[in-house]
């Protein structure tokens, strides 16, 4: 995992461009912003500020992290995100302060540096899955008649698509700097991402609880670690894109009120 301490220091001389992003938010793309109310699956929520922080950040995570954006703009579910403090002693969430990982009644849930990742997994009764490190995963499924028996071997496919995805929630410490703030958002799409993609997988992984998902070998968290280093390698050259996107679509606005 890259580190964060210096992620203000290295963006800030693209920060100038940012607060255009906020001031032009509605002449961008549409599929930058995005509302439960026109379909998508990424509902950012809090007051305007919040809001606006977290559309920036969804701006430019459209341009660092195309793919995994748009996996996740195209789901099903529909994913909250919010900024938080983790330190807080009014947070009613469980131990943010302590960053610790919780799994409870088939939910999962981990908090690793300045950002947290959280969804229930309602998964059929009858699906269940042996795992060994060498051979990897073999899963099952109860039998639906006399001609299967009691237990019937299915594919990863089948799998997944026993296990659905309920209140999928992203929360960003509060209080980071603009590409601090897209960067950690970035990671935890990263987590979304792979579960998204892998639903059973994520839920039956042996994962050590301490470690975050970040255990040696477990793709969830290497899915989230690769999509903070392609963020970081291309940021400066997506925020000027967006730079440059928003001021030719402001141009042209200008344009058609003179004419």
């Amino acid at each position: 995992m890259l580190s964060l301490t210096n992620a203000c220091r290295k963006g800030k001389q693209l920060l100038f461009a940012l607060p255009f992003l906020a001031q032009h938010a509605y002449s961008m793309d549409p599929a930058f912003l995005t509302s439960p109310a026109r379909g998508d699956s990424i509902n950012p929520v809090g007051d305007v500020n919040e809001r606006n922080i977290i559309n920036e950040a969804l701006a430019v995570l459209s341009r660092t992290n195309p793919e995994i954006y748009k996996d996740i703009l195209e789901a099903k579910e529909v994913f909250v995100i919010s900024i938080s403090n983790f330190s807080s002693s009014n947070n009613v969430s469980p131990d943010y302060r302590h960053k610790t990982t919780v799994f409870f009644a088939s939910s999962y849930m981990e908090i690793e540096q300045e950002g947290s990742f959280a969804v229930d997994f309602k998964e059929h009764h009858a699906l269940k899955a042996n795992y060994s490190p060498g051979s990897g995963f073999l899963f099952s499924r109860g039998g639906t008649n006399s001609d299967e028996g009691e237990r019937v071997i299915i594919s990863e496919e089948e799998a997944d698509s026993l296990i659905n995805l309920k209140d999928p929630i992203i929360m960003v410490q509060a209080g980071l700097c603009r590409k601090k703030f897209a960067m950690v958002l970035a990671h935890e799409f990263g987590h979304a991402d792979y579960i998204l993609k892998h639903k059973a997988r994520a839920e039956f992984y042996p994962a050590d609880p301490t470690l975050l998902a970040h255990d040696r070998g477990n793709p969830d968290g290497e899915a989230a670690d690769a999509a903070e280093r392609q963020f970081d390698k291309v940021y400066k050259k997506a925020v000027r894109a967006l730079r440059y996107s928003i001021t030719e679509s402001t141009i042209r606005e200008a344009v058609s009120a003179v004419r």
